[in-house]
């Protein structure tokens, strides 16, 4: 725990490996909520948007760059959402 959050101080100590899952379980939550069965990245930024899920910080050198998403739903979306 660092010095500067000393136990029982109110504050917490998260580990980054805490907060990355705490992350994953956000983006589970996420997809369930939507009925996503299946969330895959493609394109150019494949590895970045991989490496962004898993918690790592990076630079972003191109303020206008995107990440392809593609998903699969659970049910059928509703009529004149395709």
């Amino acid at each position: 725990m660092p010095e500067n959050l000393p136990p029982g101080s109110g504050r917490e100590y998260i580990s980054r490996e805490t907060a990355n899952r705490a992350k994953m379980a956000a983006f589970r939550q996420v997809c369930w909520n939507h009925r996503l069965g299946l969330v895959y990245f493609f394109g150019s930024r494949t590895r970045e948007a991989m490496e962004l899920l898993g918690g790592k910080r990076l630079a972003i050198a191109d303020p206008l760059t995107d990440v392809d998403v593609g998903v699969v739903t659970l049910e059928p979306l509703p009529a004149g959402r395709t």
